[in-house]
């Protein structure tokens, strides 16, 4: 499974962007990582789209939302949701990527509702271990 994570940063310097990334990328290879260490396969989830809106403006038409669309022929999975700039811009590395692990378990929670999915509890269950243990 591929996790995509872009985001949409109006406002947001370039060393915001930087650390969004860095953060991002460090995220991204841990999940792939754990999800081979297991040998997950799941030929109905094979991408996930995570879209993370950081703005510092007073923007507040677009809340998130999700959905389920045909992409490439395939079904795939999206969320966008809005995560509070002031919090990341301010907060260490722990505290981003515990903003973004939340964001991910509410993107796979979301998928969970919409879809019965097998072996998805599974990776619930670890991003939920990763928040845990960024909120130490």
């Amino acid at each position: 499974m591929k996790l995509w994570m872009s985001n949409e940063t109006a406002g947001v310097s370039t060393i915001d962007t930087r650390n969004l990334r860095k953060v991002r990328n460090s995220i991204e290879e841990d999940l792939n990582n754990y999800l081979k260490s297991i040998n997950y396969s799941n030929e109905k989830l094979t991408e996930v789209l995570l879209v993370l809106i950081i703005r510092n403006d007073d923007f507040t038409v677009m809340k998130g939302g999700e959905g389920i669309r045909k992409h490439r022929g395939e079904e795939s999975y999206g969320c966008s949701l809005r995560v509070d700039y002031n919090e990341f811009k301010n907060g260490n590395e722990q505290t981003r990527k515990l903003l973004i692990y939340q964001a991910i378990f509410t993107t796979f929670d979301m998928i969970a509702k919409k879809k019965k999915i097998k072996n998805l509890e599974v990776v619930k269950e670890y991003i939920n271990k990763k928040i845990e243990e960024l909120n130490k």
